[in-house]
């Protein structure tokens, strides 16, 4: 499972990780019979500091090619510790609007194919880092 941890106390009451954690964890435990409770150790949480798009600042030079403008960097370079009330959601939206194109799901997927997992790793090491790591892991 991969939930936002922005916007807070959206969904269940949460101001960090840990209680997002919990709270998701324990939703899905009350979920499971009692032969299914050994599912539990197969479920992990992970989650986005922010949205999704904070995986398109951290891909910046496909983002700006895809855009075919220059854009110069108004957020903070630790893309996970944007503003709460500018999120890189609204960051990326912004962005799309000045170069006159549209932006969706299809939009960030492909200007994600064209950036390194190892560069967006090492750009996203609070949240996405530890997700692809425990993928790696489950990976033979």
């Amino acid at each position: 499972m991969l939930p936002d941890l922005y916007p807070y106390n959206v969904g269940v009451p949460h101001a960090n990780y840990s209680q997002l954690r919990e709270c998701v964890l324990k939703s899905f435990g009350s979920l499971l019979s009692a032969h299914e409770e050994d599912s539990m150790s197969r479920f992990e949480v992970f989650c986005f500091k922010h949205d999704l798009e904070v995986l398109l600042l951290a891909a910046f030079e496909q983002l700006q090619e895809h855009l075919g403008i220059t854009v110069h960097e108004t957020w903070k370079r630790e893309v996970e510790e944007q503003d709460d009330n500018n999120p890189p959601k609204k960051i990326i939206q912004s962005l799309f609007r000045k170069a006159k194109k549209r932006y969706g799901v299809t939009t960030a997927a492909e200007i994600l194919r064209n950036a390194s997992l190892e560069d967006i790793r090492s750009k996203c090491p609070q949240s996405f880092a530890p997700f692809v790591e425990y993928i790696e892991k489950l990976t033979p």
